[in-house]
């Protein structure tokens, strides 16, 4: 029997920090979902913890792995050889849903393929930024399919169907390259394949490169936090107009750096503006990261 959506947490060694991922997922206005955790390598606390949720909720559903290669990718192609969601969607296990996260996939999935709704991205003191990526872009498509640019892992979503008529799937991603990019590039380089994507905030990433000096306790006491404010009236639209907010300033700060400026004035030149047209969001969204990471402390 089928449900509407597989939801796929992928864990390594984030320990306590999954319970506020699970509690998202099982918390979505769309109830007939199942959860798979895919483990990888988990400590016993990670154990414990998936003990108790499969006990209380029967939609969950624990695969304890050994630790595979790079993320333990392959984990995730064989849990999905057992999934029943008309859709998959993914959760990384320190980043939290909306309530109606799982809704809004399945709504973009109804005739597409491959979706990306938009994620609010949280640094440790509170700042929020985000990297879009327009699937109406021919650009934006073209970056993604090069593994240049993407949607996070818990913004993104494709059809069970689709997949399942993929050459590989899920598989060990080659050194230097980002996983779920990795995947989401030959998604997007399968002939046919209908992708679209959406603004409507659903998700909350706590990036880990910019925790790298947490402890894992004090990750949890931050991340529980966040699924408290995310449930509260208000906090949606706080988030976006903090996500305009940066869009603006940035803005005004990627017109100073040196490559842009020069960029400006290269598409000043008739016969080089479309050559500068093609390179300009590879060019901005990394310039983006690199600005996002150097003003973040530690």
């Amino acid at each position: 029997m089928s449900v509407q959506a597989t939801i796929l947490i992928p864990t390594h060694d984030h320990g306590p920090i999954i319970r506020h991922a699970l509690e998202c997922a099982l918390g979505q206005t769309e109830r007939d979902v199942e959860v798979f955790v895919v483990g990888d390598g988990v400590p016993d606390v990670t154990r414990s913890i998936l003990r108790d949720f499969t006990a209380r909720d029967p939609r969950v559903r624990f695969f304890d792995n050994p630790k595979g290669p790079s993320f333990g990718e392959v984990h995730r192609h064989a849990a999905l050889r057992e999934a029943r969601g008309r859709i998959v969607c993914y959760l990384a296990d320190d980043d939290l849903y909306f309530e109606d996260h799982v809704a809004t996939m399945l709504a973009l999935l109804e005739d597409a393929d491959f979706a990306g709704a938009l994620g609010a991205r949280i640094t440790p003191d509170g700042r929020v930024y985000c990297a879009p990526v327009d699937m109406r872009n021919a650009t934006h498509r073209s970056l993604m399919k090069a593994r240049l640019a993407g949607f996070g892992l818990s913004s993104s979503a494709h059809t069970l169907a689709f997949y399942r008529t993929l050459p590989f799937g899920w598989r060990t991603t080659p050194a230097g390259r980002p996983t779920d990019s990795y995947m989401w590039s030959q998604i997007l380089g399968t002939p046919g394949c209908r992708a679209t994507s959406s603004f409507h905030l659903t998700a909350v990433h706590l990036p880990s490169m910019f925790r790298r000096n947490m402890t894992v306790e004090e990750r949890d006491v931050e991340t529980a936090r966040w699924a408290t404010e995310i449930r509260k009236p208000g906090t949606r639209e706080r988030l976006a107009e903090k996500l305009i907010e940066w869009f603006v300033s940035e803005r005004v700060r990627i017109d100073e750096v040196p490559i842009v400026r020069l960029r400006n004035r290269m598409l000043a030149v008739p016969g080089l503006r479309r050559l500068v047209l093609a390179a300009r969001t590879v060019l901005v969204g990394r310039v983006v990261d690199r600005l996002a990471s150097r003003s973040t402390p530690g």
